[in-house]
This record gives C-alpha cells, structure tokens and sequence, in this order.
C-alpha cells in the first residue's frame, strides 16, 4: 500500500497545479506535467492555467468526444458518469482491476504490490458541475484524496477522516459526488499505470493505422494461400 506524503503533492505549486485526483489515486508524480506547469507560469505569470490529467487522455479520445467534454456544460449536454469515466480509465490503465461496488467489494483484499482507489461522479442534477472524484487507500487504512488543483487530504466534506469512500461526504460546495462507481486494485509499480494532460490523438491515429496494416496483411496472406 502507498503511504500518506501530502507534503509530496503539497509543498511545490508546479505539482499540485498539475496534479489532481486522477494523479493523487495513480500516486504518480510526472515531471513532465511539473515542466509543463512551469512553462505556462513562465508565460502567463499564473499557475492557474496549468492543465491536470484526464482519464483517457494518455490512450486518446477521438476529436469529437474531446470537444464534447471541453464544452460548456448544459442540461442535456454532456456530463460524467461512472459509465464514460470507467472505460477511458480502463483504456489508459488495462493493470487496473475493477472489483465493483458491492459490500464486498469494499472488503476484498487486493493482491500484494497493489494498493486500492474508489471513483464517484456528479449525479444528473449537477449537471453545471459535472465531475469525477478519485480516492486512493493509504498504508494507515484511511483513504485519502486531491480535490483538482486544491491539496492532498485525507478527510471528506465534513471534515471526517474517511474510512470508506462510499459511506463518506462527498457532498462539496461546488460538487456533489452523488455517484458511486466503485473500489479498484491498483499497482504499486508507477511504470504500470499511465496518465497525460494533453489528449494523444496522434497515438490514436497511430493504432488505427497500424491495425489497417495488419489487417491488410492478413487479407494479402489469405489470398496468397
């Protein structure tokens, strides 16, 4: 299991502009987001703008799925939900075991060099502030987790520490996690879990491409057999 260090996450404005839960439940640390932070500082004076990673960035999402989730939100528009998040995180992370949401789920153990993380989103009604929210297990057995750009922590909306994501206050100020999507098995091992805050679509094309090939040379061979 991964120690609770919210000074790693906290101390420099590089990191925590660029981390956020996604990161904070990966317990990964890239310098490659730090550099990118301290190059839009460097041209806009403001750490605000630093751009954090998104689930399904590192695989890529097509062009039209990307705008959509940039848009601004409306009623009927496009919003997160434990069924959009969950494919994207399974697409960038494929070592990442999902073990549901059940009861039990919550009280299965997770095999050895493996740690455990939640996910929740915003509910239909929250539809302005249409979100997800990571958490992740420490080696003290409370959960803790990195609201955006804001701090590592490890107590909910109520300022309870949380034993369990699920029975925790996830109602915030401007987002209310009502969504439950369950409990994960995550590798301790950061060279076995991905992110980006930059949207890979150029990897994307370049797997499209690759399968033609593929599948061309498969249909060549058919005929020349």
């Amino acid at each position: 299991m991964v120690k609770y260090e919210p000074h790693k996450w906290n101390k420099n404005k590089h990191i925590t502009h660029s981390h956020n839960c996604y990161s904070y439940f990966l317990n990964k640390i890239s310098p490659v987001e730090e550099l990118r932070c301290k190059a839009i500082e460097k041209k806009i004076g403001s750490t605000n703008k630093c751009k954090t990673p998104q689930p399904g960035y590192f695989d890529g999402l097509n062009p039209t799925l990307y705008k959509q989730t940039r848009k601004v939100r409306t009623e009927n528009g496009f919003r997160y939900k434990c069924s959009n998040v969950l494919p994207r995180l399974r697409k960038d992370n494929k070592n990442i075991k999902y073990l549901g949401k059940s009861r039990k789920a919550f009280r299965e153990k997770c095999p050895e060099n493996m740690y455990k993380g939640a996910l929740a989103t915003t509910g239909p009604n929250s539809w302005k502030h249409s979100d997800y929210h990571f958490y992740r297990q420490d080696e003290n057995e409370y959960w803790s987790h990195k609201d955006g750009k804001n701090p590592a922590k490890n107590f909910d909306a109520k300022n309870k520490k949380i034993v369990d994501p699920y029975l925790a206050d996830r109602n915030y100020k401007n987002n209310k996690y009502t969504d439950f999507c369950g409990y994960f098995c995550i590798p301790d091992d950061e060279n076995r879990k991905n992110m980006s805050s930059v949207n890979n679509t150029k990897t994307r094309k370049t797997k499209k491409r690759q399968s033609k090939k593929l599948k061309t040379k498969k249909s060549q061979t058919r005929k020349n057999k």
